[in-house]
């Protein structure tokens, strides 16, 4: 039998015989955004496992935004560092790049189509600094996230589809295959990381940061590295107020403070219905 092998996961994430077959290319976007599900599932039931053995979890809460300019332009910064220790939204984050690369050894995924734990990372860090963002809890994203490309997770916020980006590179890009399914609105997320591994900061351009999926499409073609793609520059890119409709969230202090250990003391962790 060739072929990627059925695109679902039984229960308990294990590979089946249908799956066991030799792969001649990567996982399919559905197949990603399940895996991604799964890892969710399993990184927030650890956390609740430890919650119910009482084992202390010492962990800093992220920093309010602060502005300042970042690379010529204006940001709301977030730090990624308080004390010298991990804040938790690079634990879960970790958490669930380690979630997802151990699923896809279940289902016996090449190496070559695994991608890298660190740029799952930057991805889930990417979709937390938005989610921070928009509704003062990063956690939110537990609900929706689905890591697909390397560097972006795709969204729904306020019923538009979004594909938030973190990219190494100062610029939007968006592979050309991406657009075969474009979104409605593709948003830039900076993420800094030291030469050391050690992840300081993520920020957003509040003035210069979405793009819709027509401006995307208008866009120059660019080779990269492994896929052409469009490209916007920073300033190119326009305010997610204007395109989004959303600002700092005016939930009540209820919702605000749902923290992260209580997405993880939930029973069910998937998007909800």
């Amino acid at each position: 039998m060739k072929g990627r092998g059925k695109d679902t996961i039984d229960k308990g994430g294990k590979a089946t015989r249908e799956q066991r077959v030799n792969w001649h290319a990567p996982p399919s976007n559905k197949l990603n955004r399940e895996i991604t599900r799964l890892a969710i599932d399993r990184a927030l039931a650890a956390l609740a496992r430890r919650l119910r053995k009482r084992e202390r979890v010492q962990l800093a809460l992220p920093e309010s935004f602060t502005t300042r300019i970042v690379k010529g332009v204006a940001a709301d910064v977030m730090s990624l560092e308080k004390g010298g220790e991990k804040i938790e939204m690079i634990l879960v984050a970790e958490m669930i790049a380690r979630e997802r690369r151990k699923i896809m050894r279940e289902k016996h995924v090449p190496e070559q189509f695994q991608g890298s734990i660190q740029n799952d990372v930057r991805g889930a860090l990417g979709q937390f600094v938005f989610h921070h963002w928009i509704y003062g809890n990063w956690a939110r994203a537990c609900d929706n996230m689905t890591l697909v490309e390397a560097d972006s997770c795709d969204a729904e916020i306020d019923g538009h589809t979004v594909d938030v980006k973190a990219p190494t590179a100062h610029e939007l890009q968006v592979n050309l295959n991406q657009l075969k399914k474009p979104k409605d609105f593709y948003v830039y997320v900076g993420i800094v990381q030291k030469e050391d591994g050690v992840w300081t900061e993520g920020y957003i351009h509040r003035e210069h940061c979405v793009a819709s999926k027509e401006q995307v499409a208008a866009a120059d073609t660019v080779k990269l590295r492994f896929s052409p793609a469009k490209v916007l520059s920073i300033e190119q890119l326009n305010p997610i107020n204007t395109l989004l409709g959303l600002q700092p969230s005016d939930e009540t202090e209820a919702n605000k403070l749902r923290t992260l250990m209580d997405y993880a003391s939930d029973e069910h962790h998937g998007p909800k219905s």
